[in-house]
């Protein structure tokens, strides 16, 4: 223990403000006898603060675990737009009404070309694929603010809920490795 604050003190180093829940780790939710400490943190030296004056460090939601995940963030890139040729998205595959949105942009009246049926298929499904993608942050937002909400709370019917959101959460965060993956891909293969 000694010889941690030696080393966080030959190097200057302090930690970063934790924004949003105050504690990252939880043991006997659902009890009476609930504990929660802080116990992971970030730790930067002034030089590392000058170079990132906009740095800051979340307190994220954890699906199924007694510890909340941290994120030091600087600030949000900005994108150079540039038009990108159609994806199909792996993550769609677990939406309800994909096939609905195939069918439409396929069957297409008249003698109209494979060509011509690939492209408003393709057409269709970016148009359904933004507006789900919007959508799915949301839903996603959503149940952190309400996670967030409800994870001091020790009553029952609060912990039934927590619960339940959790379940939803968790669904949401499968679909969104999913989506993330498929990117990985696409980068590893370039």
């Amino acid at each position: 223990c000694n010889g941690f604050r030696n080393a966080v003190s030959d190097c200057d180093l302090t930690d970063i403000h934790l924004e949003g829940y105050p504690f990252t780790w939880v043991k006997s939710r659902g009890t009476p006898h609930i504990i929660e400490e802080r116990l992971d943190r970030a730790m930067v030296n002034s030089d590392w603060l000058l170079l990132f004056p906009d740095a800051k460090l979340l307190n994220l939601i954890a699906s199924h675990s007694d510890h909340s995940p941290i994120l030091l963030q600087n600030s949000p890139m900005v994108r150079i737009g540039r038009t990108y040729s159609f994806r199909f998205e792996n993550s769609w595959l677990q939406e309800d009404d994909i096939e609905e949105v195939v069918e439409d942009g396929w069957n297409v009246g008249g003698d109209v070309d494979i060509t011509r049926r690939v492209t408003r298929c393709a057409d269709k499904l970016e148009g359904w694929g933004r507006r789900k993608r919007m959508r799915f942050k949301q839903e996603l937002i959503e149940c952190s603010d309400e996670l967030e909400r409800l994870r001091g709370s020790h009553d029952m019917t609060h912990l039934w809920r927590y619960n339940e959101v959790q379940e939803k959460h968790a669904r949401l965060l499968i679909q969104e490795d999913s989506y993330w993956r498929q990117r990985a891909k696409m980068h590893w293969l370039k």
